[in-house]
């Protein structure tokens, strides 16, 4: 019997010739040019097969398991054809689910209860052919060039995933709790590269990495005082703490500076302000860039790429970014649910440990930011989503809090009383 990694290699292979190759023959003039086109979609594929390989053995699965659910992709997969990954659009969980609408996933596999398993991993190999194919469609347009720099970057990103939850820490043979977290890490760092990201959306045949785009903004921290308006002897909960007006909104954040602060610059660095501050509100005007902030923010956790100091002594919290407007019914999700409510997926939370994130609170080591406060009805916000917030930093006060939200919807000095350091978005 093979050995995972090898199994993986052959499957791959088999399908990415199948797919990107055999098509090409007609096109290609001499067994020179074949020869080299297929050394590269083979390339290609080994660097697609290193990760699936990995994400098997995270799960220990043996080689003869990992035959039969390769041996069932090709089954599943038969049908496609190049044209169908051209699309750099495509959503790699709403391909699966649209390949599976008709097949039964072998028994052996649900005796062995890996359906979940085996949905992953079918989403894996289906979001590289989705970033593979509009990149091998420019190389065809573009005659086949020795070099070509977009295959070779993709080819350098593939293998970057491959090596990310080494880099983040975690050893092979770890805990159950520490295998997800190196698949849990790796997923967002995939999930990054697409044209689609947060409120951004580019216009472009091919993937982009967030991190090739991130320009990092600027944050002038709000007086300790209290807001402009107010004296600072208000108590929270008084009149003087309602939401902005529009108008206020604008004269907080157009306000001029004078000559001593212009020459002091009262500008702090964004991702030092949200690495060092264990609790941060960051507002901003619609578009001034704090989704993508934190969308950016994630990525780099993920990566194991900032060092946020602190209670845990962790150089690299577990990033959880959750979305106001996408809370049901404006309520706001428990602990067991946040792994669901971030990767949108319910296998990513059947595949998560039961109480994986409780353990990770306890131990001080997430970093939770809530994208778009404003994002809901007001009396939602004041009587579920600030108690909720309220309640979970009462319990698990050393974690790290990012809270995000437009002007006309905050509550001057709200989050003030539960340790926020308060920070404007500053203009580009």
């Amino acid at each position: 019997m093979s050995s995972v990694a090898d199994l993986c290699v052959e499957f791959q292979r088999a399908l990415y010739l199948r797919l990107f190759f055999e098509p090409l023959r007609p096109v290609l003039p001499d067994r020179l040019k074949q020869g080299a086109v297929q050394r590269q979609i083979e390339t290609i594929a080994d660097a697609s097969a290193e990760s699936l390989a990995q994400f098997f053995e995270s799960k220990e699965f043996s080689p003869e398991l990992a035959e039969v659910i390769l041996d069932d992709f090709q089954i599943v997969l038969q049908r496609y054809h190049r044209e169908h990954f051209r699309n750099p659009s495509a959503l790699p969980d709403a391909v699966m689910e649209e390949s599976l609408r008709d097949h039964r996933i072998p028994t052996s596999i649900i005796d062995a209860k890996e359906q979940t398993s085996y949905r992953l991993a079918l989403t894996l190999v289906l979001r590289y052919l989705i970033l593979t194919g509009p990149h091998l469609a420019d190389w065809e347009k573009a005659m086949f060039p020795r070099v070509f720099e977009p295959l070779t970057n993709l080819e350098k990103k593939l293998y970057e995933w491959s090596e990310a939850p080494r880099g983040s820490g975690v050893k092979a043979g770890s805990t159950r709790d520490d295998r997800f977290e190196a698949r849990y890490r790796t997923e967002l760092l995939q999930r990054a590269y697409g044209v689609d990201i947060g409120a951004l959306r580019i216009g472009t045949s091919q993937a982009v990495d967030i991190r090739d785009l991130f320009v990092e903004p600027k944050l002038t921290f709000r007086s300790p005082e209290g807001p402009l308006h107010a004296s600072g002897d208000e108590e929270p909960g008084t009149a003087i703490d309602a939401p902005l007006t529009l108008f206020a909104a604008r004269e907080l954040l157009e306000r001029p500076t004078g000559p001593e602060e212009v020459q002091q610059d009262p500008r702090h660095s964004g991702v030092e302000t949200l690495t060092t501050k264990p609790r941060v509100v960051l507002v901003g005007l619609p578009g001034g860039g704090k989704s993508t902030l934190l969308e950016w923010l994630q990525v780099q956790l993920a990566e194991a790429k900032l060092v946020c100091p602190g209670p845990s002594q962790q150089a690299a919290p577990i990033p959880i970014l959750l979305r106001v407007r996408q809370f049901k019914d404006g309520t706001p999700p428990t602990p067991a649910e946040f792994v669901a409510r971030c990767m949108h997926s319910g296998d990513w939370a059947a595949d998560m440990p039961d109480g994986w994130v409780e353990r990770i609170l306890s131990q001080n080591n997430l970093f939770l930011m809530l994208d778009g406060l404003d994002e809901t009805e007001a009396a939602v916000r004041d009587n579920e989503l600030l108690p909720w917030l309220a309640d979970l930093i009462k319990r698990y006060p050393h974690n790290r809090y990012v809270v995000t939200s437009r002007p006309v919807g905050y509550p001057p000095s709200w989050l003030r009383t539960l340790g926020f350091v308060e920070c404007d978005l500053a203009d580009f």
